[in-house]
């Protein structure tokens, strides 16, 4: 079975000490939690909390959790994924390790010690410890934390849009925006290891030349990095199978501008909040198409024996050091405000994971 080999049981963590009532069968953990909808500056708390355990339940102690934009929308109130009750737990993504098998079936073989992540969102993983039922886990195998903590959202999404749209071929172009977010890097790394070309574009910036070769570096001889002004000027250059969009305006029609006819452009994001606007002549004479992608909607209408081997792939890409995980910093979750507050700010090249002990 499908990492089955990976899943040895290592006591030291599930011997770790967590807190448990065994009277009462209450468990505790630290948690950011909120009770409204709002800005999170205001409306989220860092708090003890007690949760039930009928002893029939999954415990997980989490590792890492990172924040993503999706998490600072759900807190506001504007993205489709929302709490089914109030107070609630935020964050939607993370790792963790199972210190306690729940009783009920699971396919992927849980295990004491297993490294495991949400199947879906909205589980609430900035807290301490999780319970919750085997079969909304899906077990991996272990690597670096901050790989592991990011695995469903980011690198997920990069696959599947390379996968899934254009019906790519080795030595095909994609063109994208947003090249230096975590989405971006992941999009380069994967066209290094598909075969494709790929040419990423970013907003100028003081260190812009660094920038660059960061980004080159996470490629090949195939990789280009530019900026949303030179894409502007240089647009007839480019001759593209592919292009991804997650923020919207000029950049994205200029990109749309580099499509060999018939060919796709997929947004996935609106960084900018500006609308993706497509010129006519394109969609009659070039037959361009304009798609869009949510990773939630995949991972609903997917079978899950096809995520399992998606996620079988980038995890073997991150444990042998062929997919490197975003610019990161690692806080305690007590420092909660820092990452939420820059996350919020946009833009950022930093990709926040919350850790708990």
């Amino acid at each position: 079975m499908l990492w089955k080999e990976l899943l040895t049981t290592t006591n030291r963590y599930a011997a770790k000490r967590f807190r448990i009532s065994p009277s009462s069968r209450w468990v505790s953990s630290k948690a950011l939690v909120y009770t409204e909808f709002g800005d999170p500056m205001a409306v989220i708390r860092h708090e003890d909390c007690m949760d039930p355990d009928d002893g029939d339940k999954l415990i997980v102690k989490m590792l890492g959790s990172p924040v993503n934009p999706a998490d600072i929308n759900t807190i506001q109130g504007t993205y489709p994924i929302k709490p089914k009750t109030f107070p609630a737990v935020g964050g939607m993504e993370g790792v963790g390790v199972v210190l306690n098998v729940g009783k009920g079936s699971n396919p992927t073989d849980l295990t004491e010690g297993a490294w495991v992540i949400p199947k879906k969102p909205g589980s609430g993983t900035w807290r301490s410890h999780v319970i919750g039922n085997n079969e909304d886990y899906i077990p991996i195998p272990k690597m670096e934390m901050v790989s592991a903590a990011t695995l469903t959202v980011n690198p997920c999404t990069a696959y599947r849009l390379l996968k899934d749209f254009g019906g790519l071929e080795p030595g095909n172009t994609v063109i994208q925006n947003g090249g230096n977010s975590a989405v971006g890097q992941g999009v380069i790394q994967l066209c290094r290891e598909f075969g494709f070309k790929s040419i990423s574009i970013v907003r100028n910036r003081e260190n812009i030349s660094e920038l660059k070769k960061e980004l080159e570096a996470l490629g090949d001889s195939n990789t280009i990095v530019i900026t949303d002004e030179e894409l502007r000027s240089r647009t007839k250059e480019f001759k593209t199978e592919l292009a991804l969009n997650c923020v919207g305006g000029k950049v994205a029609t200029d990109m749309l501008r580099t499509l060999e006819p018939g060919c796709v452009m997929v947004t996935y994001g609106g960084m900018a909040r500006q609308p993706v606007i497509v010129p006519t002549s394109h969609l009659i004479f070039n037959g361009i198409a304009v798609q869009g992608y949510w990773m939630t909607r995949w991972n609903d209408v997917n079978p899950l024996k096809t995520r399992l081997e998606m996620l079988h792939f980038l995890a073997q890409l991150c444990i042998d050091g062929k997919y490197k995980p975003p610019n990161h910093k690692v806080l305690h979750i007590s420092q909660y405000k820092d990452a939420l507050n820059s996350v919020m700010d946009g833009y950022t090249n930093t990709k926040y994971i919350f850790t708990f002990d």
